[in-house]
Parts: C-alpha cells; sequence; structure tokens
C-alpha cells in the first residue's frame, strides 16, 4: 500500500504562478505593438538574402543570406 503525503506543498507557489502569468500577459501586449510585417519587408527587400529558397516547405523556407568570402 502505497501512502502519498497530502501536506506536501506544490511545487510552485501562487506567487510563482502570478509572476509568470503577468510576464506572458506582457509578452502578449508587446507582441501586438511590433511591425512585424514591416519588418519582413524590409528583409524581402534585402540584396544579401537569396531569392530562391534552398528548402521550401509552405509554412516554412531556408535562404541564403549573404556570400562566404572570407
Amino acid at each position: 500500500m502505497v501512502l502519498r503525503n497530502v501536506s506536501a506543498a506544490p511545487s510552485f507557489s501562487r506567487r510563482d504562478f502570478i509572476g509568470r502569468v503577468s510576464q506572458w500577459s506582457a509578452l502578449a501586449t508587446a507582441y501586438q505593438l511590433l511591425p512585424l510585417p514591416a519588418l519582413a519587408g524590409s528583409l524581402a527587400a534585402d540584396s544579401r538574402i537569396s531569392q530562391t529558397p534552398i528548402a521550401d516547405q509552405g509554412f516554412a523556407a531556408v535562404r541564403k543570406i549573404g556570400s562566404q568570402d572570407w
């Protein structure tokens, strides 16, 4: 028969939970303020980024950036 310690403290406290929730809330709010379409447009127009993808899966593409002239 296995007895479980019912009075054991949880692995996280309410204070930890509230702190983590407030951090995620701040991140979600800040995400709405970022101009992501503008950033993507400036990256697409950059001449250092190859226009033809190395691999393209529809939802993501891998492109060569720059050259390896050492």
